[in-house]
């Protein structure tokens, strides 16, 4: 049987890597054993505590500190943007600054240089979804505020999460910069102890979210007793 670090260590590599998680012939690939053995050993690392999978399916749902299904939480880095350039040769019968408007409008097209003399080409940005990745800048779900930060921490690129105070406010942009939260005024509310999150850790985690003040955390507690912040 695959070891339980190997596998949790490819999984994570290609989360990273990709955006999303990898299937079992993915994976059976990676691993090059049978599809099988993954099986076997994905049941196994669940048992570990090691990923999430879902219901009676060899399928990863979650590999902390990352969630391969939506959540409130997209951890974005600040790098890494993706862009295709469109280039023509202008014989005198294109309006440029006709064209960069349109494309403008259509793509978010704000670049456009001179190649040649009669040749122009314009940047454009990808903003493609792929699987839970979404071009223009590597995007993942975090399973909830702490891991979010610990993907932060995982890729040791500053980083952007993007989502609500108390999962029902108004949006939160928190910027982490060299390891550091930008602003250091926000509550992370931990209304599920530790030693108790493993009994539904998915429940756990949707709990765990991001506040302004110890007061607003009453409005999570109407369904779970207060817990530190």
């Amino acid at each position: 049987m695959i070891s339980n670090s190997k596998l949790h260590h490819t999984i994570l590599r290609f989360v990273i890597d990709n955006g999303y998680g990898p299937n079992v012939e993915e994976l059976s690939k990676l691993l090059e054993t049978t599809t099988g053995e993954v099986e076997e050993s994905l049941n196994a690392l669940q048992d570990y505590h090691g990923v999430v999978l879902h219901p009676k399916q060899p399928k990863v749902w979650a590999i902390h500190p990352f969630s391969l299904a939506p959540t409130n939480f997209i951890v974005k880095t600040k790098t890494g943007e993706l862009f295709c350039f469109l280039c023509f040769r202008n014989r005198g019968d294109i309006d440029v600054q006709t064209t960069r408007e349109r494309l403008s409008r259509q793509w978010g097209t704000k670049i456009a240089f001179l190649l040649s003399p009669t040749v122009y080409c314009f940047l454009i940005p990808i903003h493609a979804k792929t699987r839970g990745l979404l071009s223009g800048g590597k995007r993942w779900w975090g399973c909830c505020a702490w891991c979010s930060f610990g993907i932060a921490a995982i890729l040791k690129e500053d980083v952007v999460i993007t989502t609500s105070f108390g999962a029902h406010g108004e949006k939160a942009d928190i910027a982490i910069t060299d390891g550091e939260v930008e602003d250091e005024q926000l509550l992370v509310h931990f209304p599920v102890p530790m030693k108790d999150a493993w009994v539904n850790v998915i429940y756990t985690c949707s709990t765990m979210l991001v506040f302004q003040q110890v007061k607003d955390t009453k409005c999570s507690s109407s369904y779970q007793s207060k817990g530190n912040a």
